[in-house]
Protein backbone atom coordinates (compact mmCIF):
# COMPACT_ATOMS: atom_id res chain seq x y z
CA UNK A 1 0.00 0.00 0.00
CA UNK A 2 1.35 3.46 -0.98
CA UNK A 3 1.42 5.80 1.26
CA UNK A 4 1.82 9.65 0.31
CA UNK A 5 4.19 11.86 1.44
CA UNK A 6 3.48 15.00 3.09
CA UNK A 7 4.75 17.87 1.14
CA UNK A 8 7.63 20.13 2.36
CA UNK A 9 5.43 23.09 1.44
CA UNK A 10 1.89 21.93 3.54
CA UNK A 11 4.38 21.85 6.37
CA UNK A 12 5.25 25.70 5.94
CA UNK A 13 1.84 26.80 5.32
CA UNK A 14 0.67 25.41 8.62
CA UNK A 15 3.80 26.99 10.59
CA UNK A 16 2.81 30.46 8.61
CA UNK A 17 -0.62 30.27 10.13
CA UNK A 18 0.42 29.11 13.77
CA UNK A 19 2.78 32.15 13.80
CA UNK A 20 0.35 34.49 12.64
CA UNK A 21 -2.35 33.10 15.19
CA UNK A 22 0.38 33.77 17.66
CA UNK A 23 0.59 37.02 16.67
CA UNK A 24 -2.89 38.00 16.74
CA UNK A 25 -3.22 36.50 20.17
CA UNK A 26 0.02 38.24 21.56
CA UNK A 27 -1.60 41.80 19.82
CA UNK A 28 -4.92 41.33 21.10
CA UNK A 29 -3.42 40.85 24.83
CA UNK A 30 -1.15 43.69 24.33
CA UNK A 31 -4.18 45.72 23.36
CA UNK A 32 -6.42 44.27 26.75
CA UNK A 33 -3.27 45.37 28.53
CA UNK A 34 -2.91 48.79 27.57
CA UNK A 35 -6.63 49.66 28.48
CA UNK A 36 -6.71 47.71 31.52
CA UNK A 37 -3.82 50.24 32.74
CA UNK A 38 -5.34 53.56 30.98
CA UNK A 39 -8.11 52.37 33.06
CA UNK A 40 -6.86 52.00 36.39
CA UNK A 41 -5.05 55.18 36.00
CA UNK A 42 -8.49 57.29 35.45
CA UNK A 43 -9.87 55.39 38.20
CA UNK A 44 -6.97 55.45 40.93
CA UNK A 45 -7.49 57.84 44.00
CA UNK A 46 -5.67 58.50 46.88
CA UNK A 47 -6.12 60.92 49.30
CA UNK A 48 -4.44 64.29 50.23
CA UNK A 49 -5.03 67.15 51.98
CA UNK A 50 -5.44 71.28 50.95
CA UNK A 51 -6.22 73.59 52.75
CA UNK A 52 -7.85 77.03 51.94
CA UNK A 53 -9.05 80.33 54.05
CA UNK A 54 -9.53 78.67 57.86
CA UNK A 55 -9.87 75.21 57.24
CA UNK A 56 -8.23 71.73 55.80
CA UNK A 57 -9.97 69.75 53.73
CA UNK A 58 -9.24 66.10 52.65
CA UNK A 59 -9.98 65.55 48.66
CA UNK A 60 -9.18 62.54 46.59
CA UNK A 61 -6.21 62.30 43.89
CA UNK A 62 -7.62 61.86 40.16
CA UNK A 63 -6.54 61.45 36.90
CA UNK A 64 -7.03 64.78 35.11
CA UNK A 65 -7.07 66.22 31.55
CA UNK A 66 -4.77 68.99 30.86
CA UNK A 67 -7.76 71.48 30.27
CA UNK A 68 -9.61 70.92 33.42
CA UNK A 69 -7.88 74.35 34.74
CA UNK A 70 -9.69 76.34 32.45
CA UNK A 71 -13.08 74.46 32.93
CA UNK A 72 -12.80 74.62 36.95
CA UNK A 73 -13.06 78.48 36.46
CA UNK A 74 -15.70 78.37 33.67
CA UNK A 75 -17.72 75.45 36.65
CA UNK A 76 -17.21 77.81 39.30
CA UNK A 77 -18.27 80.39 37.69
CA UNK A 78 -21.68 79.00 36.70
CA UNK A 79 -22.36 77.74 40.07
CA UNK A 80 -22.27 80.41 41.59
CA UNK A 81 -24.18 82.82 38.74
CA UNK A 82 -26.63 80.31 39.45
CA UNK A 83 -26.94 79.91 43.57
CA UNK A 84 -26.09 83.61 44.25
CA UNK A 85 -27.71 85.46 41.85
CA UNK A 86 -31.94 85.85 42.04
CA UNK A 87 -34.62 87.04 40.17
CA UNK A 88 -38.56 85.12 40.70
CA UNK A 89 -38.73 84.13 36.76
CA UNK A 90 -35.32 81.95 36.99
CA UNK A 91 -34.35 81.04 40.17
CA UNK A 92 -35.64 77.64 40.18
CA UNK A 93 -34.15 76.46 37.41
CA UNK A 94 -30.89 78.16 38.36
CA UNK A 95 -31.32 76.34 42.02
CA UNK A 96 -31.99 73.10 39.80
CA UNK A 97 -28.81 73.52 37.65
CA UNK A 98 -26.72 74.26 40.54
CA UNK A 99 -27.60 71.20 42.51
CA UNK A 100 -25.93 69.14 39.68
CA UNK A 101 -22.75 71.02 39.54
CA UNK A 102 -21.50 70.83 43.54
CA UNK A 103 -21.16 67.82 46.42
CA UNK A 104 -24.81 67.71 48.26
CA UNK A 105 -23.00 69.44 51.62
CA UNK A 106 -22.13 72.65 49.44
CA UNK A 107 -25.56 72.93 47.80
CA UNK A 108 -27.26 72.60 51.02
CA UNK A 109 -25.21 74.90 53.24
CA UNK A 110 -26.32 77.68 50.99
CA UNK A 111 -29.68 76.85 49.66
CA UNK A 112 -30.76 75.87 53.31
CA UNK A 113 -29.17 79.65 53.96
CA UNK A 114 -31.04 81.92 51.47
CA UNK A 115 -34.31 79.70 50.75
CA UNK A 116 -35.30 77.17 53.73
CA UNK A 117 -33.92 78.87 56.93
CA UNK A 118 -35.91 81.91 58.61
CA UNK A 119 -34.92 85.02 59.96
CA UNK A 120 -35.27 85.92 63.19
CA UNK A 121 -36.47 89.37 62.60
CA UNK A 122 -39.02 88.67 59.55
CA UNK A 123 -39.70 84.17 60.41
CA UNK A 124 -39.41 83.88 56.78
CA UNK A 125 -36.53 83.20 54.76
CA UNK A 126 -34.79 85.24 53.17
CA UNK A 127 -35.54 85.30 49.34
CA UNK A 128 -38.95 85.87 50.97
CA UNK A 129 -37.70 89.42 51.46
CA UNK A 130 -36.51 89.95 48.18
CA UNK A 131 -39.55 89.08 46.65
CA UNK A 132 -41.53 91.50 48.57
CA UNK A 133 -39.39 94.32 47.91
CA UNK A 134 -38.98 93.31 44.40
CA UNK A 135 -35.61 93.04 44.75
CA UNK A 136 -32.99 90.70 41.78
CA UNK A 137 -29.97 89.91 43.01
CA UNK A 138 -26.53 89.56 40.16
CA UNK A 139 -23.48 88.36 40.31
CA UNK A 140 -20.29 90.35 38.93
CA UNK A 141 -16.76 88.94 38.28
CA UNK A 142 -13.96 91.28 38.55
CA UNK A 143 -11.34 88.25 38.71
CA UNK A 144 -10.95 85.20 39.26
CA UNK A 145 -7.75 82.80 39.54
CA UNK A 146 -6.95 79.18 39.85
CA UNK A 147 -4.18 76.56 40.08
CA UNK A 148 -3.60 72.65 40.42
CA UNK A 149 -3.01 70.81 44.67
CA UNK A 150 -0.59 68.40 44.96
CA UNK A 151 -3.68 65.85 44.60
CA UNK A 152 -4.50 67.31 41.37
CA UNK A 153 -7.45 69.16 42.33
CA UNK A 154 -7.83 73.00 41.18
CA UNK A 155 -8.45 75.82 43.66
CA UNK A 156 -10.63 77.92 42.12
CA UNK A 157 -10.63 82.02 43.66
CA UNK A 158 -13.54 84.12 42.82
CA UNK A 159 -13.16 87.98 43.53
CA UNK A 160 -16.30 89.75 42.80
CA UNK A 161 -19.57 91.63 43.75
CA UNK A 162 -23.39 90.66 44.53
CA UNK A 163 -25.71 93.43 43.72
CA UNK A 164 -29.03 93.70 45.29
CA UNK A 165 -31.17 96.41 43.20
CA UNK A 166 -35.12 97.39 42.69
CA UNK A 167 -36.79 95.92 39.82
CA UNK A 168 -38.26 98.99 39.18
CA UNK A 169 -35.26 100.86 39.47
CA UNK A 170 -31.19 99.89 38.88
CA UNK A 171 -30.22 102.89 40.49
CA UNK A 172 -31.33 101.86 44.44
CA UNK A 173 -29.24 99.53 44.75
CA UNK A 174 -26.43 97.40 47.58
CA UNK A 175 -23.46 96.22 46.30
CA UNK A 176 -21.58 93.32 48.63
CA UNK A 177 -18.14 92.29 48.07
CA UNK A 178 -18.23 88.66 46.95
CA UNK A 179 -15.23 86.57 47.05
CA UNK A 180 -15.02 82.81 47.08
CA UNK A 181 -13.03 79.84 47.35
CA UNK A 182 -13.55 76.40 45.73
CA UNK A 183 -12.08 73.49 45.97
CA UNK A 184 -13.31 71.82 42.12
CA UNK A 185 -13.08 67.85 41.35
CA UNK A 186 -13.31 65.75 38.49
CA UNK A 187 -15.72 63.12 38.17
CA UNK A 188 -15.04 60.32 36.29
CA UNK A 189 -17.71 60.43 33.83
CA UNK A 190 -19.65 63.49 32.14
CA UNK A 191 -23.95 63.47 31.89
CA UNK A 192 -26.68 65.98 30.47
CA UNK A 193 -26.91 67.51 33.85
CA UNK A 194 -22.94 68.12 34.31
CA UNK A 195 -21.51 68.70 31.46
CA UNK A 196 -18.15 69.25 32.05
CA UNK A 197 -17.57 66.47 34.48
CA UNK A 198 -16.94 68.71 37.52
CA UNK A 199 -18.05 69.07 41.14
CA UNK A 200 -17.31 71.45 43.74
CA UNK A 201 -16.52 69.93 46.89
CA UNK A 202 -16.55 72.62 49.05
CA UNK A 203 -17.06 76.48 49.19
CA UNK A 204 -15.81 78.89 51.07
CA UNK A 205 -17.85 82.65 50.44
CA UNK A 206 -16.77 85.73 52.41
CA UNK A 207 -18.94 88.55 51.58
CA UNK A 208 -18.81 92.25 52.88
CA UNK A 209 -21.58 95.13 52.25
CA UNK A 210 -19.62 98.47 50.78
CA UNK A 211 -21.48 101.43 49.31
CA UNK A 212 -21.06 102.06 45.53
Amino acid sequence: MNVKEKHPLNSYYRAVQIVKSQNKLLSFLVIILVITNIVSLYLSYATAYVSVPGQTISVQRSFTDPYLNYNAEMHTVNFIESMFSFEPSTFESNIDRARNWADQSVFDQFYNFYYVDKQQETEVPIYYTWVENNVLVDIKMDSMKSHFNDANEVIVEFYGKQIFKKSFDYNLQTVTIFNAAAIVEPLSFRSEKNRMGLLIKNLVVESKAIDE
